[in-house]
């Protein structure tokens, strides 16, 4: 090496992904109201409706629990009483509403309504209320609502309900229920496959990923002409990306003109293992872990599985295992908490059948 020549060193860059921990609905008394934070920053059900929304698997589970929850036909028995699917004044859109505590009670384990009296005290209207606005003091008997708990102006200017009371004078009330009494706030029935749902939806964004930057996962680009400052660096970076990468630019060539040979840019496609084969793992192992959680099978939902041979009486033995398991109590702790308010008897559901032959109305 004569003293004219610069020596470089080889530089490599990695970056490695924060990977956030799942939030838990761990339970806290707001410092100022009296009213118990539902998970951190008060957002764990606002997490679950970006599951929700994010997640094919659970979106399929908490649809179709709350379709099967609403069955055939909703029908009200009172003459005067009526339940709104929300608030423009719709009348006895009973099936909508029933079907909206249903697919509450589905994602985040419990459900509630409002309930609203004439001066005279008379029950006349109960509206749906989406549960993931809802918080709750401590003995669940005093209820804020509001739709932005992420904004401090609306966490502090929250609406405040009374729980409902046959007796009580108060215009305005709610009926909250929970399918389970571990805590103030319920558990939801994903609890015990967060990481599936979290799993199946990064193996979504992996192949999203994967089709938009082809080209950064199986090759590695080398510019052999010595180490740039910083700002080349990323320059560089942005130029490479804008040409070569994206499904669209799939399988192109690559042209590069150098000084001389010995600074040639060289391309060297890595030997990856095959990540599509362990992601199809994962993807079936969460997909598993969802439906136990719900106990239900994805055939119920019209989700085909690798056992071709289900046939209609397996079907059947299934959907009886699951309407008994999950939708029949859904069904009775909605229907109980109605006539509570409107009397016995003031709503029958006609279950959701596989047949034309009626089955037990649930009352």
């Amino acid at each position: 090496m004569t003293n004219t020549e610069t020596k470089h060193s080889v530089q490599m860059a990695a970056i490695g992904r924060e990977v956030s921990p799942i939030p838990t609905p761990a339970e806290a008394l707001h410092t100022s109201k009296d009213f118990m934070l539902w998970g951190e920053d008060n957002a764990f059900p606002e997490y679950l409706f970006d599951l929700y929304k994010t997640t094919t698997d659970l979106k399929t589970c908490v649809d179709g629990l709350s379709d099967f929850v609403a069955g055939d036909k909703v029908t009200m028995n009172v003459a005067q009483g009526y339940i709104n699917a929300d608030k423009l004044n719709r009348r006895d859109n009973a099936f909508e509403t029933i079907q909206a505590l249903a697919r509450d009670a589905a994602l985040y384990g419990g459900f509630a309504f409002q309930v609203l009296r004439n001066g005279l005290g008379k029950v006349t209207e109960i509206y749906h209320v989406d549960f993931r606005n809802l918080r709750s003091n401590k003995d669940n008997d005093t209820f804020y609502y509001s739709e932005d708990w992420a904004n401090r102006f609306s966490r502090s200017r929250a609406v405040e309900y009374p729980t409902f009371m046959a007796k009580s004078p108060a215009i305005s009330s709610i009926v909250y229920v929970k399918l389970d009494d571990m805590a103030t706030y319920p558990m939801p029935i994903c609890m015990t496959a967060l990481k599936a749902c979290e799993i199946e939806r990064r193996i979504d964004d992996f192949h999203l990923n994967g089709l938009e930057n082809g080209f950064s996962a199986s090759y590695i680009v080398n510019f052999n002409n010595g180490v740039p400052t910083d700002e080349e660096k990323s320059e560089i970076e942005r130029m490479f990306n804008a040409k070569f990468a994206g499904s669209a630019n799939a399988g192109r060539i690559v042209f590069s003109w150098n000084e001389g040979k010995e600074h040639a840019a060289t391309i060297s496609k890595m030997d990856l293992q095959d990540f599509g084969e362990r992601y199809n793992s994962l993807a079936k192992w969460s997909r598993q872990n969802i439906y136990a959680a719900f106990r239900a099978n994805p055939n119920l939902f019209g989700i085909s599985t690798e056992n071709l041979g289900f046939s209609s009486e397996e079907y059947e033995s299934a959907f009886k295992l699951f309407n008994r398991t999950r939708v029949r109590p859904i069904q009775r702790r909605i229907v109980e908490s109605i006539e509570k308010v409107l009397g016995a008897g003031a709503i029958t559901i006609q279950p959701f059948s596989l047949s034309d032959e009626d089955e037990t109305n649930v009352q």
